[in-house]
């Protein structure tokens, strides 16, 4: 009514007031919408991105803020890449396949991201460490991509040192900062010990291992298993933490494997105890005939923890 009698005192003819009028309801209709679609999710990419592979998780490589139970679900979103750049469609089908369709998003970035080659650091830490997701490595300085990787390295080390000694400087090193990104089962809420987890137990997000024990990183891995101790909400479940079937036994011929730099070794070894994966166990090498500790990774199979030489 105000805008009518606002029309007439100014007295336009009828083409005017039509227009005028489209004009004031656009304005009204764009006030009302900003503040009916605030975003609950804030998704930043940047315009270049070296990708460890053809599919990789959005959390690995974009800044997300909001809800945190939207982060967490966006965090998992896959991105198959390939093309030699990323467009914010397939971002938003990624958002969508999480079932996020439907949540207002704000997506800042170019309208298309140049894809890169992983960057060789990583690429050769996250090899000798047989990781199978992003491990982010900055070093302190500019270093050599190629220089040689400190032995025993291994998931959850939060920086190593690389030595870039130099005739002029014999004991020179860069220390490198570590970030291994993996998805992660995490507890809704305080689950007691001898409690079988189900699956609404718990919820998978994409976290930053930051620990030598070894994280669920799927809904397989723990439901139906039983606690050996409690866990407390928010926090991801390891694998330590499950009464488990033993995959190792005393007596048993195992392979034992470890990393000399980027190259992978094994050897035959024979257990002395047993254990469950992600238990820590005492081997013989078979060759050696050195009695040395490693941590179950499956069935008949133990990584040798750090030793000086980088042997097994």
């Amino acid at each position: 009514m105000a805008l009518r009698s606002c029309l007439r005192r100014w007295r336009l003819g009828p083409s005017r007031r039509f227009f005028f009028g489209l004009v004031a309801l656009f304005l009204l209709c764009e006030a009302t919408w900003g503040e009916a679609t605030a975003p609950r999710l804030v998704v930043v990419l940047p315009e270049a991105i070296c990708p460890r592979g053809s599919s990789v998780f959005l959390g690995e490589y974009a800044s997300l803020e909001g809800e945190q139970e939207l982060v967490d679900r966006a965090s998992l979103a896959r991105l198959s890449l390939s093309g030699g750049k990323l467009t914010r469609g397939q971002v938003v089908a990624a958002l969508q396949d999480q079932g996020l369709a439907g949540i207002p998003v704000r997506l800042q970035m170019p309208t298309s991201v140049t894809l890169g080659q992983e960057d060789p650091l990583e690429g050769r830490i996250r090899r000798a460490a047989h990781w199978p997701w992003r491990v982010a490595a900055r070093p302190d300085r500019p270093v050599d991509p190629a220089t040689p990787l400190p032995t025993g390295l291994r998931s959850g080390m939060r920086s190593v040192s690389l030595n870039v000694a130099t005739s002029e400087e014999p004991a020179r090193f860069v220390r490198v900062v570590l970030r291994w990104y993996q998805p992660q089962v995490v507890a809704k809420s305080p689950l007691r010990k001898g409690e079988t987890i189900r699956r609404e137990d718990v919820f998978l997000r994409l976290g930053i291992q930051d620990t030598y024990r070894l994280l669920a990183h799927s809904f397989q891995q723990v439901e139906g298993k039983v606690l050996r101790i409690p866990v407390k909400a928010g926090v991801p479940v390891a694998m330590e933490v499950l009464v488990r079937d033993e995959v190792v036994h005393a007596g048993n011929q195992v392979v034992l494997s470890s990393a000399v730099g980027s190259v992978a070794v094994e050897a035959k070894g024979r257990a002395l105890e047993q254990g469950a994966v992600g238990d820590t166990i005492r081997v013989r090498n078979l060759d050696t005939r050195q009695i040395v500790s490693g941590v179950v990774v499956g069935p008949g199979r133990v990584e040798i923890l750090q030793k000086e030489d980088g042997g097994v």
